[in-house]
Order: structure tokens, then C-alpha cells, then sequence
């Protein structure tokens, strides 16, 4: 996968700014479909209901990063085919099933494996692919702005995840019922993506770039200045999804915590609009090394 180039003179013809009618659905299908991601961080409290050990979402969630890892290597080479906004679409429909999954696990445990596995797919496409689509349409100097907005979008889905499954699950008296509705939320969020796509087809875009993934321009890619950042990504993704886990388990054990994951995504969503001028810095190296850091010391009160 390689950064899309803009042909000389191409810049001038790029927007500065996504009109609402295009950027707004988009967001609202990013947020829905991070929000439904999120819900895999309730499958501790989800299996106990379903009279099993907290051991099973372990391994319903590794399952999904077998088909995070798969999906990432294959996303590009199916938008190359048939678009980025399809190959979204397909993956809000994607985590649709997974939230069905979920639900259809009262009845056997075992199709929450499959849920897992889904789940894994739709995100990565989204989380791959969503960047590429709204820097096709921007100018150089606009495209933070957006891909900030864009991720803090995606992080208030995420956080929204916790408190909007407790009140569903409250209201509905069942969990499953919640997985079900959240499944009826990926549906509309694939319409959204819909409207996005023939909203953004009236917007000047650069031509789409080659974003197949393959051997020889990985190995490329690692031999440069990068490899270090994206070991650092791969790193902080796995303490993310840990801890994410890991604190839910342990709010259920210490009734002052219940609402500790929900303001840590909070948290997340305040400093992304700052976090966005800092990667123009040459500290942004520095900043992320504290970052880590911060996070290991915040949680070691779990």
C-alpha cells in the first residue's frame, strides 16, 4: 500500500473542505460501525450471562484478530476492484451479521466464534480503508483536519459502545436483544455509506492509487524509516484491545470502576483535535513515546 500521490497541478482541483452531505454520512456509518466493534469488549460480561467463563471472549476475540490480520492484507485488493465505498459498505453489512452472531449465541454458544471472526473483518476494512477514501477528495494541507475528525468519529463510537449497550440491555432486559439492534445500526450505516459514495461522486477526486498490499512492497516499505512507527502502532494496538478487556473485567470486581472504560474513550476524544498539529512537529516520535507511557502508569491501578 502506498500514500496517494496528487498529479502536478491536480491539488488546485481538490476541495478544501467535504461538503456536509457527503462527509456526515460517512462519519455517522464510521461511528456506527466503531460503536458496534466496540460491543466486543462486552463478551466478558456477555458469556457469564450465557453461563460461561470469561476464558471464551478471549478466544472469540482472538479469533478476530486472526481475521483483522487476514482482512488488512486483502481489503485493498478488493477496493481495487470494486471501489473503496462498496468494499465498506460490504463490510458495515459484514459486522451487521457479526452483531447477529452475537445475539443468535443464546441459542448456541458456538456461533459467537463466527460473530468474532466477522467482526474482525468489518472492522479492518473500515479502520484500512476510510482514510484512503477521504484523501482522494482533499487537498494536501486539509487532510489532517478531516482524518482527525474522521478518527475522533470513530473513538466516540467506540466509546459510546459501553454506556449505549448497559442502556440497552437495561431497557431491552436482554443482551442479545442489544447485539440485534446494534446489528439493525450496521444496516443503516451501510445505506449512509451508500449516500456518501453518490454524494462524493459530484467532488474532483484524484485517480485511485494502487493500494494492494503485496510481499515485495511491504518488504520496501519496512526497509525505510517506517518500520519503527508501525511496530509502534502494532504494539499499542495490542495494549489497546488488552486493557480494553482487561478493564471491563475488572469494573465488574470493584463497584467504584463501572464507568472508568466509557471516560477513558472520552478522554481519547478530547485530545484527538490536538493530538492532529503535533504529527507536523518533529516531536510527534517523543509525544507517542509518552503516550505509552502515560498509559502504562494510568493503568496500573487495575
Amino acid at each position: 500500500m502506498r500514500i496517494v500521490d496528487v498529479p502536478p497541478g491536480a491539488a488546485d482541483r481538490l476541495a478544501c473542505q467535504l461538503p456536509y452531505r457527503a462527509f456526515g454520512p460517512f462519519l455517522f456509518a464510521s461511528s456506527v460501525i466503531a460503536a458496534a466493534y466496540g460491543t466486543s469488549f462486552k463478551l466478558p460480561e456477555y458469556m457469564e450471562v450465557l453461563g460461561l467463563e470469561h476464558d471464551v471472549a478471549g478466544f472469540i476475540i482472538s479469533s478476530g484478530m486472526v481475521t483483522t490480520i487476514v482482512c488488512c492484507c486483502l481489503a485493498g485488493r478488493l477496493a481495487q476492484r470494486i471501489g473503496i465505498m462498496p468494499t465498506i459498505a460490504a463490510a458495515s453489512i459484514v459486522m451487521a451479521l457479526a452483531m447477529a452472531a452475537f445475539a443468535a449465541a443464546v441459542a448456541d454458544t458456538r456461533i459467537a466464534y463466527a460473530g468474532g471472526m466477522l467482526v474482525g473483518v468489518g472492522w479492518s476494512v473500515l479502520f484500512i480503508l476510510s482514510p484512503l477514501q477521504i484523501i482522494r477528495y482533499l487537498r494536501p494541507t486539509a487532510r489532517i483536519q478531516h482524518l482527525t475528525i474522521l478518527s475522533g468519529a470513530q473513538m466516540a463510537g467506540l466509546g459510546l459502545a459501553a454506556p449505549l449497550g448497559h442502556f440497552l440491555t437495561d431497557y431491552t432486559d436482554s443482551m442479545a436483544i442489544m447485539y440485534a439492534l446494534f446489528g439493525v445500526a450496521c444496516v443503516i450505516a451501510a445505506i449512509c455509506v451508500d449516500v456518501a459514495r453518490r454524494a462524493m461522486l459530484r467532488i474532483p477526486s484524484v485517480p485511485m492509487p494502487h493500494i494492494e498490499i503485496t510481499l515485495v512492497t511491504t518488504v520496501a516499505l519496512l526497509r525505510h524509516a517506517t518500520a519503527v512507527p508501525i511496530a509502534m502502532i502494532v504494539v499499542a494496538a495490542c495494549i489497546f484491545s488488552g486493557l480494553s478487556i482487561c478493564s471491563i473485567t475488572s469494573a465488574q470486581s470493584r463497584p467504584f470502576l463501572p464507568g472508568i472504560h466509557p471516560y477513558q474513550r472520552g478522554a481519547s476524544l478530547f485530545c484527538r483535535p490536538y493530538a492532529g498539529p503535533s504529527t507536523r512537529t518533529s516531536a510527534c516520535a517523543h509525544a507517542l513515546y509518552r503516550d505509552r507511557c502515560l498509559i502504562g502508569v494510568v493503568h496500573c491501578q487495575y
